[in-house]
């Protein structure tokens, strides 16, 4: 878990974020996560993380574009 955290937010170079970047970071978490089996937890960062890696697999980048843009949290970007 800690690792596709650490892989996310070693992509941000600036202080602000763009969507690019984002969705870069957000890809290399789910990559980093795909590397291991995934856990079997109702932890909330297990639960995103496992939904991002389905997301991922069946729509790709795009459809992580898309919740990306759809989160308010991002709403700026």
């Amino acid at each position: 878990m800690l690792a596709a955290l650490i892989a996310h937010e070693s992509v941000h170079l600036n202080a602000k974020s763009d969507l690019q970047e984002e969705l870069r970071a957000t890809i290399a978490e789910i990559k980093q996560w795909d590397k291991n089996p995934h856990l079997n937890s109702e932890h909330p960062l297990v639960l995103r993380l496992n939904n991002l890696s389905q997301l991922y697999e069946n729509g790709g980048p795009a459809a992580i574009r898309k919740k990306i843009k759809d989160n308010e949290a991002y709403e700026r970007l």
